[in-house]
Parts: structure tokens; sequence; C-alpha cells
């Protein structure tokens, strides 16, 4: 906006003036600066900031009063929260898990597992497992904090801190190979290939691993290279498989170690050649027959 006309700038002066304080008597350097601030302020386009209008710091007491409030009823509002209780605390919840009694908190209770074990069951566990072989039932027990011993009662480990929960996760692919070769029963026990399994170490592993990697089975060994009432290595995995089920089942104890019926997949990509290696978990007791990977 522009400078105000003569006439408009008179006006105001005379306004000023006759607001004044001065009873008409000259002004000094003083009041000449107190009515030039006034001017500027009451002028149009002033940067200046307006005289205080009647009301307004009412207004503003009653905006931080009003603030005020809101934030003193937020700080009590988080001040009346409920503490932790001592009980919940992380001692109760440690000696909760430990003796398996009183509900758990699932928002505030950590738990600790493995859901990847491999037993004497797999093939790679077993040939590098020598001399100490163990079964699903070993492992669990060593799960949950059982010492475990060698053949000549020496102890050969034990979990300073038992798990929580834990899935055995042997592998699907030379899942009945491993067991007709580990069963002096077995018409197949004393196969060449049989004796290599059992004698462990990384050649065998090498040899029958990426064979079984490839699903690539083992003629002599299986009686068909194909899937079916044919193959005594299909038929011996679903013999296998209710017992990994039965294992689990007898080491589960609810609130202390919980356990879970599983396999792991063990496929890989024909066209690159990838591990697609899954772990799979079943919930409950509704566990299909074995079918392979």
């Amino acid at each position: 906006m522009g400078r105000p006309s003569r006439r408009r700038r008179i006006a105001l002066v005379g306004r000023l003036g006759s607001a004044g304080d001065s009873g008409g008597q000259p002004l000094g350097r003083t009041g000449h600066v107190q009515r030039a601030r006034h001017l500027r302020a009451a002028l149009p386009g002033s940067r200046r900031r307006p005289p205080d209008v009647p009301g307004r710091d009412r207004r503003r007491q009653s905006v931080m009063r009003a603030f005020l409030i809101g934030l003193a009823a937020l700080l009590a509002g988080c001040a009346g929260a409920p503490a932790p209780d001592e009980e919940s605390g992380s001692a109760g919840s440690e000696e909760t898990a430990q003796s398996g009694g009183g509900a758990g908190n699932p928002l505030r209770n950590a738990y600790f597992g493995d859901l990847h074990v491999h037993t004497s069951w797999s093939l790679d566990a077993w040939t590098f497992g020598h001399p100490m072989q163990n079964d699903p039932a070993v492992a669990y027990r060593y799960g949950r904090g059982d010492p475990i011993t060698d053949a000549d009662g020496n102890l050969r480990g034990q979990l300073r801190t038992p798990l929580d929960f834990m899935a055995v996760t042997d592998h699907d692919n030379f899942f009945g190979e491993v067991q007709l070769c580990q069963d002096p029963e077995a018409d197949t026990y004393d196969l060449p290939v049989c004796e290599e399994v059992r004698a462990g170490g990384g050649a065998a592993f090498m040899r029958h691993y990426g064979a079984a990697n490839r699903n690539e089975r083992d003629l002599e060994l299986c009686g068909s290279t194909e899937p079916g009432p044919d193959n005594r290595c299909d038929q011996r995995a679903a013999h296998q498989w209710p017992m990994v089920q039965e294992v689990a089942d007898a080491y589960y104890e609810p609130g202390v170690f919980t356990t879970f019926t599983a396999f792991e997949f063990t496929g890989s990509d024909p066209a690159t050649g990838g591990w697609l290696h899954r772990n799979i978990f079943f919930r409950g007791q509704d566990i299909p027959p074995w079918g392979g990977g």
C-alpha cells in the first residue's frame, strides 16, 4: 500500500494529539518520539507491532490456561499408568518359564529354541556324527537340558540353559535309505553302498548327498528309481515317519518344552542347481501320511 495522502496524515496526527496526555502543551524530544511511534503503528502498511487491543491479553491467558490444563491431564494419565508388577518382571518370567507354572504373557516373555536340528536319521548328520550317533529322542533330551553321555558313560554335552521349544527336521531325501543302511535286519544292510554310508566321512557324504539332493535314487538300494510301492526307500520312509511324530509327542511338555513334528524339504532347482531347502512344520496331531518332499 502506498503512502497516505497529506490530508489523512494530518487527520491521524490530530487524533493522536487529542489522545495524548500532554494536555495540548508542547512536547519535548521524548514526547515527539512517542508520538512518532504511535503514528507509524497506526499508518497502513506499517511493519511495527500494532498497539495492544483491549481484550487480547485476556484471550492469550485463556489459551495458555487451556493448554496447561490439557498438559496436566496428559501427564496425570501417564503417571497413573500401573507400574509393572514385581512378580511379572524378568525374574518372575524366568521362574515361570523354568517351572511351567502360571499363565505366560505372550507380549512380555521371550522364548528360545531351535527349529533346524538333524539327527542320525539324516545322511549328513550320520556321516559326520561318528563315533556318536544321536537319534531324535537323544536330540530332544539334549534340547530340554538332559546330560548326554556316550556308551561308556562319559558326558558328551549338556545345555547350560534348556530350550523352550525345538523341532527335529531331518532331511526327506535319503530318509529311507539311511534307515535301510542302519537296520541290521534289513536285506540291504550288507550292500556296499550301506557299508560306505555306515563308515561315514566326507567322501560318503559327497557321493550320496549330491544324488539325494537331485532326487536320484540308488537302484541297488531302493529297488526302483521311481516312487511307488516297489521302491524300498520310499516304503521305509513312510514306515519311519510316524516315529518322528511319536518321538516329538513323547517329549512335549506343555508350558515347559514345546516340540513340533517337522522335516526338511531337500530339493534343488533343476535350472540353476541351487538348493531349495525348507523346513516344514505341522501343528497339532492331524499329520498327513508320508509323501516325501
